[in-house]
């Protein structure tokens, strides 16, 4: 049973692995490019080695469909499809009944793509809410990632019906002022 969920920027969840022991753990480390993964070789080892059984590294970047198709072709980050929701929600299964202290999901910022996946993972596993939000409240989910994976799942509810109540963090809501 995976029992809670945290979403942190990339920086943080480095911190997070390079602690000596970590707890009974999975991971989903989202990156824009394949070049930015940092869960692979030494680290993905050190890291199974202290208590980190299950990580998914995915690439995709923080954009929908409408906003692809206004980027350059070259060197933009690839789009979020339907194979990468297939590819969390197996692993989220997969996951589903062992003994998981904690589900750590990263992004760059930890606001967006990591916040869609975590608030997925939280319906789709039955977390409990409580912790989710008290940890996890400056995320604002990209609600693309979000409904892609909810409608590849078959679960009901937009984003928009869990997530209504959410806090923006002050920097960020400056940002749109």
């Amino acid at each position: 049973m995976v029992r809670n969920i945290l979403i942190v920027q990339r920086e943080e969840a480095i911190e997070i692995i390079k602690q000596p022991l970590v707890p009974k753990m999975a991971m989903i480390s989202i990156t824009s490019y394949r070049r930015d993964i940092f869960v692979k070789g030494e680290a993905e080892k050190r890291l199974r080695r202290t208590g980190c059984r299950f990580i998914l590294n995915l690439t995709f970047g923080d954009f929908s469909p409408e906003v692809k198709k206004r980027l350059p072709r070259k060197g933009c980050a690839p789009l979020f499809r339907k194979q990468h929701a297939k590819e969390i929600i197996a692993f989220l299964e997969y996951i589903r009944d062992e003994d998981i202290d904690l589900l750590l999901i990263n992004c760059d910022a930890g606001i967006s793509r990591s916040g869609a996946v975590g608030v997925f993972a939280h319906r789709l596993l039955g977390t409990s809410e409580q912790y989710f939000r008290r940890h996890n409240k400056y995320i604002l989910p990209n609600p693309y990632v979000y409904d892609l994976l909810s409608k590849e799942s078959g679960l009901k509810g937009k984003f928009v019906n869990f997530w209504e109540r959410v806090e923006v963090h002050p920097q960020i809501a400056q940002m749109f002022k």
